[in-house]
């Protein structure tokens, strides 16, 4: 398994977001888009911050894959 940590920091308008959790690159069902989505419902925040999150995920993972693929070169 290959779990990295997401920091979100996110503002929207008057409102903010921050957490941190951590991630398992290697499982194929995670979905970014999923996980924004799901957790805007928990949190009764709207749609914007769901892509913003989902933007965010998507961005770090990216780089943890490319500083992985590196250290593994």
């Amino acid at each position: 398994d290959r779990r990295v940590i997401i920091k979100l920091n996110i503002h929207i308008g008057n409102m903010s977001l921050t957490d941190q959790f951590e991630w398992d690159m290697s499982n194929p069902d995670n979905s970014p888009g999923d996980f924004a989505r799901r957790m805007c419902a928990d949190l009764g925040l709207g749609g914007e911050f769901a892509t913003a999150i989902e933007y965010s995920i998507r961005g770090q993972l990216s780089w943890h894959a490319k500083t992985y693929a590196y250290s593994e070169a």
